[in-house]
C-alpha cells in the first residue's frame, strides 16, 4: 500500500479516490516485480505505469483541491522525490541481474 500517498476524504467516491486505488495497484505491481524471473523490461514497464498513475493521481487531487494552497497539497514534490529512488532501483536491479546472469553462464 502507498501510505505516503493516502489522502483524506476518500469516503466519498471523488476522482482522486479511484486514482489512488489505481496508483496503489501500480505500486504493488512494481514492488512485487521479480527482476530475476521477469527481467528488467518488466521492471521498467511497471515503473512507467506507476509513474503515469502518480501523475494522474496528482492531477485529480489538484483539481479536487484547487482552492488549497500549494504548501498544503505538495504531491508534485513528493512524486518527484520518488523518481530518483525508483531510477536507482532500476539501475541496481539491472546490475544485479547482469551479474547473476554472467555468474550462471
Amino acid at each position: 500500500m502507498v501510505a505516503g500517498l493516502m489522502l483524506s476524504g476518500c469516503s466519498t467516491e471523488a476522482d482522486y479516490c479511484s486514482e489512488l486505488t489505481a496508483t496503489e495497484s501500480a505500486f504493488d505491481d512494481l514492488a512485487s516485480t521479480d527482476v530475476l524471473s521477469e527481467g528488467t523490461d518488466t521492471l521498467s514497464e511497471r515503473y512507467d505505469a506507476f509513474s503515469e498513475q502518480v501523475d494522474q493521481l496528482l492531477g485529480s487531487a489538484q483539481a479536487e483541491f484547487a482552492e488549497e494552497s500549494a504548501a498544503d497539497l505538495d504531491l508534485g514534490e513528493a512524486a518527484q522525490q520518488l523518481v530518483p529512488a525508483l531510477s536507482s532501483l532500476q539501475t541496481s536491479t539491472t546490475a544485479l541481474f547482469t551479474s547473476v546472469t554472467e555468474a550462471c553462464e
